[in-house]
């Protein structure tokens, strides 16, 4: 007999096919921006996903950053990409919805100057 425990769920044995079958595709020379959004466990919360902005050389890579970082940031194991809402490019103008800018360059720009610089 097998005894479940809480943690029963996220084992291994679960899975009987990979999680996310993403179609192979060419590393392209340049970095491009993606829209990933990733599913965490205030959905149970009736709370909508997190939607992040990354850049990446191909899907696969710009679905690890945003679900790493979605999962370091909220300190859990229970999230996963809504593919269905991921994609190459920006989120539409007209999205409706925040989303997280992961991009380096927003990073930099979001973090203040060191106290005693000028600001220019």
């Amino acid at each position: 007999m097998i005894k479940v425990t809480a943690l029963a769920a996220l084992t291994p044995e679960r899975f009987d096919a990979p999680l996310y079958e993403l179609p192979p595709e060419e590393r392209p020379e340049g970095l491009r921006d993606f829209t990933v959004t990733v599913a965490g466990p205030e959905r149970y919360d009736g709370e909508k996903p997190y939607t992040y902005v990354v850049r990446d050389h191909t899907t696969e890579g710009a679905w690890i950053q945003a679900l790493t970082w979605h999962m370091r940031t909220n300190e859990t194991l229970d999230a996963h990409v809504v593919a269905s809402e991921s994609h190459a490019g920006l989120p539409p103008s007209d999205a409706g919805y925040f989303w997280n800018d992961l991009r380096p360059e927003e990073q930099l720009a979001a973090v203040p100057a060191p106290s005693g610089e000028a600001e220019q």
